[in-house]
């Protein structure tokens, strides 16, 4: 996100924060294949500014984006997994998790799957088709730096969906990615794109008064995601001082396993062997 918008950003004239984008744009181009993507969003903005900073943006870019295809091309260390890819599964990725939960939240639309999963399809075709209405909207009439953002962050998340890993690799990703709360890295930047558009709607002065209300309306059903989903329950207690007597006293070679919060023996532990 950062490296984003230093990029879509006016150029800075001072040295100090030339010197500090210059340092995101190297660190971005080598942290993952992310870094890929900004290889023709710098082109295109170098293209359409004409200005120093953007040849040198894409010269920063250029070779950990080269290092990045290599690897992603060459290494074969990922694990791979059935997609399960449909239209079916594709609108109800985009409905629940990426413009209903947007607004209403995780568990809101957790409620609304489980209480109503008979129409839930029905709720997830409506969102799906009134977000990308609101994103064609803003791709045909935003300034050019939404409408690069907003593609931006719907490629990033079309090449997630490639080779997703939001399950164990024998599950349908696709399936388990219709679960509310599963994957949502995948969701973050499609998420922040649609809600921008629709602020952009409504403090657009040429958008229809009817449609700016109805944004209007949109967000502010925000209120409801926040209150619902911005809580985590408290630690338990895990007696974690009798664990490490135990570890204190215990011989040497003896293993113990330490629950750690949350609660989920499966995943959140610790194990110790005692040298």
């Amino acid at each position: 996100m950062l490296a984003c918008l230093l990029l879509l950003a006016e150029p800075t004239r001072d040295r100090k924060w030339r010197f500090f984008d210059a340092v995101v744009l190297v660190l971005i181009s080598l942290e993952g294949p992310m870094g890929i993507l900004f290889v023709p969003l710098a082109a295109v903005l170098w293209w359409m500014r004409q200005d120093s900073w953007g040849r040198i943006s894409l010269a920063l870019l250029a070779p950990g984006a080269v290092v990045q295809a290599v690897t992603v091309l060459l290494s074969h260390t990922r694990q791979s997994a059935p997609n399960g890819a449909s239209i079916s599964r594709l609108t109800s990725i985009l409905g629940r998790q990426v413009f209903l939960s947007s607004l209403l939240g995780k568990e809101t639309v957790l409620h609304i799957v489980l209480a109503h999963y008979r129409h839930s399809s029905f709720f997830e075709m409506i969102a799906t088709t009134v977000g990308i209405a609101f994103l064609l909207y803003a791709l045909r009439c935003a300034p050019t730096e939404l409408k690069l953002f907003i593609l931006f962050a719907f490629s990033v998340f079309a090449l997630s969906l490639v080779h997703p890993l939001a399950d164990t690799p024998d599950h349908l990703q696709w399936e388990s990615l219709r679960i509310p709360g599963c994957g949502t890295r995948y969701y973050f930047l499609p998420m922040i794109a649609f809600l921008s558009a629709l602020l952009w709607t409504i403090s657009s002065a040429k958008t229809s008064l009817s449609v700016r209300w109805f944004a209007g309306v949109l967000l502010l059903l925000l209120p409801i995601g926040i209150l619902r989903d911005w809580q985590y329950p408290g630690f338990a207690d895990l007696h974690f001082r009798e664990y490490a007597s135990k570890f204190e006293g215990a011989p040497s070679g003896t293993r113990i396993v330490i629950p750690l919060n949350p609660i989920d023996p499966a995943y959140w532990s610790m194990e110790l062997t005692k040298h």
